[in-house]
């Protein structure tokens, strides 16, 4: 795990963070080590600041999309679910692979391969893999501790995934058709 950034916003401690996972899932298990091409996933773990040293239960976000990336929280009302969520959780917001400020898949990487190449490319930003990438992120980043899922519009879909693939991984899943940016 690299460490990017540890700041203050209004009522959230964040930590900006970064991990490797593989590129082409085939042949890996989440948890373990890889070889071949890596991108980066890159998560925010946002806590209230009176829990930042609490052994707290984590909650992680599954943004809807396709294609979107986690929430960037000014503050605990900036997203309304937030402030309710820290009081209780560990709250981790990652950006799907693809997305954000994990690696992107832009113009730029497209252009840069033919019609055959770029559809190959872009089988490896499914869901199974979006997937695989989070229940890494619980084995190795978080000590395989077994999380709650929120899952907002297409990250309902991706907990029906999650349960599919990894049900040991979650303690409980709630799934939403959308959850609006008001305060709560």
């Amino acid at each position: 795990m690299t460490l990017l950034a540890t700041y203050y916003v209004p009522g959230l401690h964040v930590e900006d963070r970064s991990i490797k996972v593989p590129l082409d899932w085939t042949g890996h298990e989440p948890g373990h080590g890889f070889e071949g091409d890596a991108i980066n996933l890159f998560y925010r773990v946002v806590t209230a600041p009176e829990h930042v040293h609490d052994d707290l239960p984590l909650l992680v976000f599954l943004q809807g999309g396709p294609g979107g990336c986690g929430p960037r929280p000014l503050s605990p009302d900036s997203d309304g679910w937030i402030a309710e969520a820290v009081r209780h959780f560990r709250v981790v917001l990652p950006d799907q692979r693809g997305t954000g400020r994990s690696s992107r898949v832009d113009t730029h990487v497209m252009r840069a391969m033919d019609g055959a190449e770029g559809a190959a490319f872009l089988k490896h930003f499914l869901a199974d893999s979006i997937i695989r990438d989070f229940e890494h992120l619980r084995r190795t980043e978080f000590r395989g501790a077994r999380w709650t899922t929120l899952g907002q519009s297409y990250g309902g879909f991706l907990t029906l995934t999650y349960l599919s693939l990894f049900p040991q991984g979650v303690v409980a899943s709630f799934t939403t058709g959308g959850i609006p940016h008001v305060p709560a």
